[in-house]
C-alpha cells in the first residue's frame, strides 16, 4: 500500500509539474526507492560541509 501511494502522489505531482511521460516515470521510480529522504539531506549536508565524507558513506 505505501509503494502504491507513493506512486501514485509522485505521478500526480509530476503531471501537475507538466512532465512528460518519461520524466513522470523517472520521478515515480526515483520515489520508489528506500531512503530517499535520507539519501537528499545527506547529499545537502556534504555539499554544505555539515557531514564529513566518512558520515556522509554511513548514511549512504
Amino acid at each position: 500500500m505505501a509503494v502504491l501511494t507513493k506512486l501514485a502522489g509522485a505521478a500526480l505531482g509530476a503531471k501537475f509539474a507538466r512532465f512528460s511521460w518519461n520524466g513522470l516515470l523517472s520521478v515515480v521510480a526515483g520515489m520508489v526507492s528506500r531512503g530517499e529522504a535520507t539519501l537528499i539531506i545527506a547529499g545537502i549536508g556534504l555539499k554544505t560541509k555539515l557531514l564529513s565524507p566518512d558520515l556522509f558513506t554511513v548514511f549512504v
